[in-house]
């Protein structure tokens, strides 16, 4: 696995890490007697977070390994499948949802198996945008991505 998809493995993993323990403690926190807590239980209520943290990010990190590039794969047909029918006028309801979902499928079926192919595109795409979007910071005249 080359470094643009292990920086979106380990970046996926950070961000669920600090939510779910930031979730776990305010949830919790809310629903303990405020003035009379003791500072044992905030400590275990802070390990408690912590530990969720990191077996949320264990686990989120698993899955993206596993199916993210089908992830990747349904997203990109739909997008597709949006653009086309968007370019198209179709506006028909059904007929944009169930388009959607077999691009959906068929984007899936290939981002499993051509799961190389996908995250080196992927990675190559975005790294790209991000460069071209830092740039348009500090040349002038460069269109938005908006």
């Amino acid at each position: 696995m080359f470094a643009g998809a292990r920086f979106v493995i380990i970046s996926l993993g950070a961000v669920v890490f600090f939510v779910s323990s930031y979730f776990l403690f305010i949830f919790v926190y809310e629903f303990l007697p405020q003035g009379s807590t003791s500072i044992y239980a905030l400590v275990g209520l802070i390990i408690a977070s912590i530990l969720v943290g990191f077996v949320g990010a264990f686990v989120a990190s698993k899955f993206a390994l596993i199916w993210g590039t089908t992830v990747i794969g349904v997203g990109g047909g739909v997008a597709l499948a949006l653009f086309i029918l968007t370019f198209a006028k179709v506006t028909v309801e059904w007929i944009t949802i169930a388009v959607c979902v077999v691009s959906g499928l068929i984007g899936g079926i290939l981002g499993n198996k051509y799961n190389k192919l996908v995250r080196c595109v992927g990675t190559s795409l975005i790294g790209s945008f991000i460069l071209v979007r830092g740039a348009a910071f500090y040349v002038g005249n460069w269109p938005t991505s908006v």
